[in-house]
């Protein structure tokens, strides 16, 4: 789950939220991406700049993340 907050024409912040499950369905732990996106002039793709961290189930931080991201508008 998320939320994309607009900054500017088209720039983004955005707030990612990703439940982490075992084999079993048990909780695991929680990955939490914050960054930003900008689409492209027509709209139809982004790139954007993301960090993150992975916690366990009792909230320690696990790893760290940082990446970059693209995507694209799915046409049927």
């Amino acid at each position: 789950m998320g939320t994309w907050i607009r900054e500017s024409h088209r720039t983004y912040t955005i707030t990612l939220v990703f439940y982490r499950f075992n084999p079993d369905g048990s909780v695991l732990g929680l990955q939490k991406s914050k960054g930003t996106r900008t689409l492209s002039a027509d709209e139809n793709s982004f790139t954007g700049a993301v960090n993150g961290q992975i916690t366990d189930a009792a909230g320690n931080i696990l790893a760290r993340t940082c990446l970059t991201d693209t995507g694209s508008r799915v046409s049927w």
